[in-house]
């Protein structure tokens, strides 16, 4: 029987402890397993966009499961396959509950990610790879503003 698809996690499984490096073994395993016919996915809790490094080292990917499984994208076309999406009624409501507790929240939208300006410099480093939200951060002076109507993939709640 013949591996048909093979769908791998990118942080503490494929990536290397930097969280962007994907060691030169998973690089030539996944690439045989894909001249041999696998289908490659790559599965995180990130935004599509900050994959991409990874899907890039690899040269062989062909779907990228991002924001936790909410949305689906197949690589090669760019055509999303499923999203699972929160409302605007869903986030405002979300985001009225957390407001009290002033958390800094990360909105994944269109597979990039939004924080309020000055969000992440006023805060000390949440995680290992903080570097990566310097990075990949579209910073909105105001976030209603910057999502209006539109439907958002995940809300990532960090309290310090």
């Amino acid at each position: 029987m013949s591996i048909r698809m093979i769908a791998v996690d990118l942080d503490g499984t494929l990536l290397a402890s930097d969280s962007v490096t994907v060691p030169e073994e998973n690089i030539r395993a996944l690439r045989r397993a894909a001249e041999r016919g696998a289908e490659i996915v790559l599965a995180s809790g990130r935004s599509l966009v900050m994959m991409e490094d990874a899907a890039e080292q690899l040269g062989c990917v062909d779907y990228a499961v991002s924001a936790l499984g909410a949305v689906v994208t197949d690589r090669r076309t760019g055509r999303r396959l499923a999203e699972r999406e929160l409302t605007p009624e869903q986030r405002r409501a979300a985001m009225e509950v957390l407001r009290p507790y002033g958390p800094l929240v990360e909105v994944y939208c269109g597979s990039r990610i939004y924080v309020e300006r000055g969000e992440l410099e006023r805060r000390p480093p949440v995680s290992g790879f903080d570097f990566l939200r310097f990075r990949y951060d579209d910073r909105v002076d105001g976030m209603e503003a910057a999502l209006g109507e539109r439907t958002v993939e995940k809300l990532d709640v960090d309290f310090i």
